[in-house]
């Protein structure tokens, strides 16, 4: 989700929220955080990791250099910043 004005590809979600589900737009997020080695943060109830990086990515999913204090779980939100500086996430199923 980023707070932004209209772009192609973005829906407006209300609140001055939007919402993609475009691939290309995720791809490209995907690709800049793996290139750059950004900082993302993983969440769900009751937690929230201190930085994590993405390093790669395969067929299966991403592939992500998991926090010290992990603790399994099935699903959890990648939260990112944009080249705006704008916060962003997307939620993942987690395979193992």
């Amino acid at each position: 989700m980023r707070k932004t004005l209209s772009v192609p590809g973005w829906q407006d979600i209300g609140a001055g929220y939007e919402s993609s589900g475009a691939s290309e737009i995720i791809d490209q997020a995907v690709t800049r955080l793996m290139a750059e080695h950004l900082p993302i943060f993983l969440a769900r109830k009751g937690y929230q990791s201190g930085p994590a990086i993405l390093i790669g990515i395969n067929d299966q999913g991403l592939l992500i250099d998991k926090p010290r204090d992990w603790c399994p779980c099935q699903k959890i939100r990648i939260i990112f910043k944009d080249e705006a500086r704008l916060t962003n996430h997307f939620d993942v199923q987690i395979l193992t």
